[in-house]
C-alpha cells in the first residue's frame, strides 16, 4: 500500500503539467491509482464495520489508524 501512495503522490505532482500537455496516458494512470486506492480504503471501512458488529475492539484500533492516516472519518 505504501508503494502505491508514494506513487499516487508522485502522479498527482505532475497532474499539472499532463493537463497542459493533454497527456490522456497519465492523466489516465491518475485515474486509476486513485480508484484503487479508494477500493482499498472503501475495503477498509467495511472490515471495521465487521469488526464492530463482532465485538472486536484490537481489530476496529488497528483499522482506525489505516483510516487516519489518510484522514478518512467513517
Amino acid at each position: 500500500m505504501f508503494y502505491k501512495m508514494t506513487n499516487l503522490k508522485s502522479a498527482i505532482a505532475s497532474m499539472p503539467r499532463a493537463i497542459a500537455r493533454n497527456d490522456q496516458p497519465t492523466l489516465t494512470h491518475i485515474h486509476r491509482l486513485v480508484v484503487e486506492l479508494l477500493m482499498h480504503l472503501d475495503e477498509e471501512k467495511k472490515e471495521k464495520n465487521k469488526a464492530k458488529r463482532e465485538n472486536a475492539q484490537p481489530i476496529v484500533e488497528e483499522i482506525d489508524k489505516v483510516l487516519s492516516k489518510y484522514r478518512i472519518k467513517t
